[in-house]
């Protein structure tokens, strides 16, 4: 599985954007697995969107270049590539402790 994030251009809609990546979608029979949203960074909404297939992922990704989407590992099973930390391994550190 290939996630790729990709984030909605400023002077779209939410609609008319979702409308061209669907077209996309449906003229490479493409079907992800999963689109969902990956949060807000700097007033701009970004979305992952879960590949079975790699090599569709990169067709997709270079279809979509002027949106600067990026390729990214899915991390621990989850549909949008986060972690949420509890996977996280080593020892717990104390806050105003120093660490040796």
């Amino acid at each position: 599985m290939t996630v790729v994030q990709i984030e909605k251009p400023e002077d779209a809609t939410l609609a008319d954007w979702f409308a061209e990546l669907r077209l996309w979608f449906d003229n490479n029979d493409c079907s992800p697995l999963s689109f969902a949203n990956a949060g807000t960074i700097r007033n701009r909404d970004r979305f992952n969107i879960k590949f079975a297939d790699a090599a569709q992922a990169h067709l997709f990704t270079s279809s979509f270049a002027k949106y600067g989407p990026s390729i990214r590992s899915p991390i621990g099973g989850e549909p949008s590539g986060v972690k949420d930390g509890s996977a996280l391994t080593g020892p717990p550190v104390e806050v105003g402790r120093e660490i040796a």
